[in-house]
């Protein structure tokens, strides 16, 4: 390979070299490649452009790997719960949403009208919204709200879920929601679990979901995943980020976030809008097909 290359450049080594597309195959392909550096080996991969090589270094290339990969679209979707109220699923679907994910329920931060410490409750809105969704062909995915304090509540939670969705067709993940309660106190029963324990109610709840034979998923802000969990103890189960860096609906890609660490979709505004919603509602990215 290293005659071969040395050919190309009429008797020069070639220490470098970048590499592109044009055209059409441009807007579907990106093109990766790497090369073999002599007395060091191979270097790390570049993509569409970028030099690869020792270049000023006197060291030639022996050779080099190249690959075409599909381009990694962005799938648009939302976020909904009780909140929304009595969503118009119809026009939703017309605004070009791919996908949503739906509260299934909640835990209770605190004891209930009832006496209840945690009460486990499906969100008010849960069947109406998967039922719909699916009838307009929305792909769904669902989350729960959790105030787990154990990992034996955590599976508990889990469980709750998998009896409330194993009638619907579920293709995207089950998340499971972690950040403080709403009490303006920080006094819900899980708002002082240790990094170490919320991991474990994590890692617990997610177990459950993919027993069941689901994808399981983890929903959390950018800040709550440095300062609350073990992200690297996490890092087998896909992770939604909730991360406001102004972004908008018209390009959210112009103001990405900045967290370091794997994610696979990604919660970019609360402000968003969307015909067949009354007001507000949250607006995703999602990097990955399910």
């Amino acid at each position: 390979m290293a005659n071969q290359l040395e050919q190309l450049v009429y008797g020069y080594r070639l220490e470098g070299i970048q590499i592109d597309l044009t055209g059409e195959i441009k807007q579907k392909y990106d093109i990766l490649y790497r090369v073999h550096v002599e007395s060091i080996g191979w270097q790390e991969w570049k993509k569409n452009g970028d030099e690869a090589g020792t270049t000023g270094r006197g060291l030639r290339l022996e050779a080099i790997e190249i690959k075409l990969e599909p381009k990694q679209g962005i799938i648009h979707g939302i976020d909904v719960s009780s909140f929304q109220k009595t969503i118009d699923w119809a026009n939703v679907k017309k605004s070009n949403v791919q996908f949503t994910m739906i509260r299934m329920g909640y835990r209770g931060y605190g004891i209930s009208s009832d006496g209840i410490d945690g009460k486990l409750v499906k969100d008010s809105t849960y069947d109406y919204n998967i039922s719909e969704a699916i009838k307009y062909n929305i792909p769904v995915g669902v989350y729960f709200f959790s105030q787990a304090k154990n990992e034996a509540e955590a599976v508990e939670e889990a469980n709750f879920v998998i009896q409330h969705i194993k009638k619907y067709k579920i293709t995207y993940p089950v998340a499971i929601d972690l950040e403080y309660s709403s009490s303006p106190t920080r006094t819900g029963r899980a708002d002082a679990l240790t990094k170490e324990e919320r991991t474990r109610v994590a890692q617990a709840f997610c177990g459950a979901i993919e027993n069941a034979g689901y994808k399981p998923m983890i929903y959390t802000g950018k800040n709550f995943a440095i300062d609350n969990l073990e992200m690297d103890k996490l890092s087998q189960y896909d992770l939604w980020l909730a991360h406001y860096t102004g972004a908008t609906q018209d390009n959210p890609l112009e103001k990405p976030s900045n967290y370091t660490g794997n994610y696979t979709m990604w919660q970019y505004t609360s402000n968003g809008f969307v015909t067949g919603i009354n007001g507000r509602v949250d607006m995703n990215i999602s990097y990955k097909v399910y």
